[in-house]
């Protein structure tokens, strides 16, 4: 009985990394396969308030800032099936609706991450997604500064 019990967990534990692999890919399944604007999934004027926090510190966009950065962001197309490591970068935007999510950023910040749950139009498309990963087309949110 003993040896039994030891060849079905080793049995378990050789196919455990294909289960994880498996949900993980699964998991990425319901995910757009193609690439879309951001405001396909957020209306960017909807944009209320933008807090950044960035290499040169954190700070509340002014105005000026926050027209610009709703044209800025939205060049930003996603890049379904992407994951990144993100860096310093976080930008925390507020809808109009209150709601409020994170959009972090590797060090050039030309990709960033965000949960899917920002999607607010289109979001059963990302169902199960977890992130969204977003090309910023080249924009640089570090060059943003306290005004």
């Amino acid at each position: 009985m003993g040896v039994s019990l030891y060849l079905r967990v080793l049995k378990f534990k050789s196919i455990l990394p294909f289960l994880v692999f498996s949900c993980i890919a699964l998991s990425r399944c319901n995910a757009p396969k193609d690439s879309q604007p951001i405001s396909y999934y957020i209306d960017i004027s909807g944009i209320q308030k933008v807090g950044m926090n960035n290499i040169n510190g954190e700070f509340v966009l002014n105005k000026k800032q926050l027209v610009r950065f709703k044209s800025e962001i939205a060049q930003s197309v996603t890049v379904p099936g992407l994951h990144i490591k993100t860096g310093f970068l976080s930008i925390i935007v507020t809808l109009e609706d209150g709601k409020t999510f994170v959009l972090r950023g590797n060090s050039k910040s030309k990709l960033l991450e965000v949960s899917a749950e920002i999607a607010t139009v289109h979001s059963e498309e990302w169902d199960d997604a977890d992130w969204i990963v977003l090309d910023t087309k080249g924009v640089n949110f570090n060059n943003y500064k306290k005004r």
